[in-house]
């Protein structure tokens, strides 16, 4: 597993063995990266079910300003960490280890609001749903106007969206299928 492109392409990250969560495979990685294109720059970026924070550092690599990784898993925590450090994008990140609609609530407590919300949870479970439900909730202290929401998912679920939330892009990769996702704010019309 590598950063595929960026300020800090080819470096090879660390990863968990006999981790139960598969990573996001490099094509698909790319081809997420490839579609947010230059959206990046600027942006904020919040990685949930964060595993390794591949994805996260891939974001801050292409030019994100900050990455928040949200990850239960203490190993998982841990190597997040190492992965930042041999990138050196530490600085520019915010982690925290506990789980997803924990971290939702404190994150939207703290007043922190995101241009990118990506969320890869375990494959076949209902959780991209029940994550996607909970995004909405909060999406007016959460997402930025402009704000989108990715979900990577197993081909075969039934992605299935909240009111206010327009499906804009869905593409698919073997197995893997990525949502591309807006939240239409009501009070702002946008």
């Amino acid at each position: 597993m590598r950063v595929v492109s960026g300020s800090v392409g080819s470096i090879k990250l660390e990863s968990l063995k006999g981790y139960e969560h598969r990573p996001t495979a490099e094509r698909v990685k790319e081809a997420l990266f490839n579609i947010i294109g230059s959206q990046l720059v600027g942006s904020s970026f919040l990685d949930l079910y964060a595993g390794t924070g591949s994805i996260g550092i891939e974001a801050l690599s292409r030019g994100s300003v900050s990455c928040t990784f949200v990850e239960k898993s203490k190993k998982a925590i841990a190597i997040i960490g190492r992965n930042l450090d041999k990138t050196g994008l530490r600085d520019k990140a915010h982690i925290f280890q506990c789980d997803v609609f924990t971290a939702l609530n404190r994150l939207t407590k703290k007043g922190m609001s995101f241009d990118f919300v990506f969320l890869d949870p375990p494959y076949e479970k209902g959780m991209a749903n029940h994550t996607l439900k909970e995004i909405s909730s909060l999406a007016l202290k959460l997402l930025t106007n402009s704000g989108i929401i990715i979900v990577e998912e197993s081909k075969r679920e039934k992605l299935r969206l909240e009111q206010n939330m327009i499906l804009i892009r869905r593409e698919v990769y073997g197995d893997t299928s990525i949502s591309f996702i807006k939240h239409i704010f009501c009070n702002n019309g946008s």
